[in-house]
């Protein structure tokens, strides 16, 4: 099945409660308990006023055993509700990176309990796992993801992505191992320690590879009699073959030994360290038992315990990052490239464009390489510390875009209300009108006196004429009145007041003075 392909659900869902059912301690739920504080475990399959016989699990071997009734205190035997109930309970306990699939077809077990036992005296117990398990399941699908027990949001996973992404390469190795493929989980160390030095998950790698070399080496030896053993033979199978018959035999293992060869060639190009090895061949066997033994010496120098401390100390930086403390993250980072047996570390950081622009075709045949974990949460400091800074700065220029657009400010507005400063304006023209009105009633008199006070009159006027120019004989501008901010009035009768009697007075000045200019006229 490929990668991408998924079971039906029902399927999944049947596997999962199979793989519960199947526990031995779960077949063998009947319980004998006796006077001497013993117990038995099994499955009842015989009952006699003297004696029980009970079935049991001897290792992987099934065997009875009669009990005589005398030495039996009490005996336990247990329901299919029983049953189904112990196959409910290890759901609860989810393993680190279970998606939502997973979730809802424990929800479904479940549920089907629930249905089927209405009643069932463990309800409550049931029901608290499905609660359990439905919060999970809320907060996975709100992109939050279990790593080590504690649940991280999006930007955190961001900050820990190597160690995630190292986790699901020791998850692939542990699988490997588990069926039995142990080039293939050789193949998934290699890419750990490669790809994710510094990583939580390389310790554990390397503690797991040090079982599984001295493993795959004598698988290796055993096919290396059984490579002997099949030479032999085909030796003489071909001894015993003549003319054509053996020069087609020959050509078909000839083609065979081309194809592997091509394969050998194109794992070489991939730099691959583990290959695929020859089964057939004694060469290639015993290449591949020289390599694990290269392996076990070097892999047995490497100290999973500092590797252990310099992957926990990476962790606490990112946590640093994450929770904005960035000069203790620098620090915490120095501190943690530099501990004595983790993972040596170049000072390049992440690259998060590339410098020159490649090819389609050469962008396809060499991926681009993973920063480590040094780099990457080098990266994210700096990150953090740029956002920090924009947000600083943007803070700055909207504190200076809200002072200068305050209308409280006392250096913008001034003091007082609409409505006062209506009022002064009001005033200001009434008075300027009336100095009107009193130069218009001086120029209007005739001239009394003698010579000397009438030119003495018309110094004055001559004075008050020209107080509107400077020394140099420019006439000055009047300055600008200020214009004031809109503000809410109390009334809007205090305004129309003003305006009427801004119009009075203007009328009655140009009543009075067209008055003068008529008995000017007509005297």
């Amino acid at each position: 099945m490929s990668p991408g392909r998924q079971l039906p659900s029902s399927i999944c869902r049947q596997t999962l409660i199979c793989a519960v059912l199947l526990s031995p301690s779960l077949l063998w739920a009947d319980k004998v308990y006796l006077k001497s504080g013993d117990v038995v475990s099994g499955t009842i399959i015989e009952e006699t006023p003297d004696m029980v016989r009970v079935q049991v699990l001897v290792g992987t071997i099934k065997d009875k055993r009669a009990i005589n009734r005398v030495s039996i205190d009490r005996i336990e035997k247990t329901t299919p509700e029983d049953v189904e109930r112990e196959a409910c309970l290890p759901l609860k306990t989810t393993p680190d990176g279970l998606p939502a699939k997973g979730y809802e077809e424990r929800l479904k077990v479940i549920d089907e309990f629930l249905a089927k036992y209405p009643a069932s005296k463990y309800r409550a117990e049931i029901e608290g796992i499905r609660d359990s398990l439905d919060g999970e399941l809320k907060r996975i699908k709100s992109g939050e993801l279990r790593f080590r027990g504690t649940w991280l949001t999006p930007e955190q996973q961001a900050i820990h992505a190597p160690n995630l992404e190292a986790a699901t390469a020791l998850r692939l190795m542990r699988q490997a191992a588990a069926g039995r493929n142990l080039l293939g989980a050789l193949r998934q160390f290699e890419m750990i320690e490669k790809a994710y030095p510094g990583t939580l998950a390389l310790p554990v790698a390397i503690t797991d590879a040090k079982s599984l070399l001295p493993a795959y080496g004598q698988r290796l030896t055993q096919e290396l009699e059984y490579a002997k053993y099949d030479a032999t033979q085909n030796a003489k199978g071909m001894a015993s073959l003549t003319g054509a018959a053996r020069d087609a035999a020959q050509q078909e293992l000839d083609a065979a030994a081309a194809r592997f060869k091509a394969q050998i060639e194109a794992e070489k190009a991939k730099k691959i360290t583990w290959l695929t090895v020859d089964l057939k061949s004694e060469a290639s066997i015993n290449e591949a038992i020289a390599r694990v033994r290269k392996e076990i010496d070097r892999v047995g120098k490497l100290d999973p315990a500092a590797l252990d401390a310099q992957a926990k100390a990476f962790y606490d930086a990112g946590e640093l990052v994450y929770a904005g403390k960035l000069d203790e993250a620098k620090t915490a980072l120095t501190a943690a490239a530099n501990i004595n047996g983790g993972a040596k570390f170049s000072q390049a950081k992440a690259k998060t464009t590339p410098s020159t622009k490649k090819s389609s075709a050469t962008t396809s045949a060499a991926p681009p390489e993973r920063p480590t974990i040094l780099a990457h949460l080098q990266q994210q400091l700096d990150d953090r510390v740029q956002k920090m800074a924009n947000q600083a700065k943007l803070a700055e220029m909207e504190a200076a875009k809200k002072a200068a657009n305050d209308p409280a400010s006392p250096s913008e507005t001034p003091a007082g209300s609409g409505d006062d400063a209506l009022d002064a304006l009001v005033m200001q023209r009434t008075a300027s009108s009336a100095t009107d009105k009193s130069n218009a009633e001086d120029s209007a008199k005739p001239a009394k006196g003698s010579k000397a006070e009438r030119k003495t009159a018309a110094a004055k006027r001559s004075n008050s004429a020209a107080a509107t120019t400077d020394e140099s004989g420019e006439i000055e501008k009047p300055k600008p009145v200020r214009a004031l901010p809109p503000q809410k009035a109390s009334s809007p009768l205090p305004m129309i007041v003003g305006v009427v009697a801004v119009c009075l007075v203007g009328v009655t000045v140009f009543l009075f003075i067209q008055e003068k200019k008529k008995q000017q006229g007509d005297s």
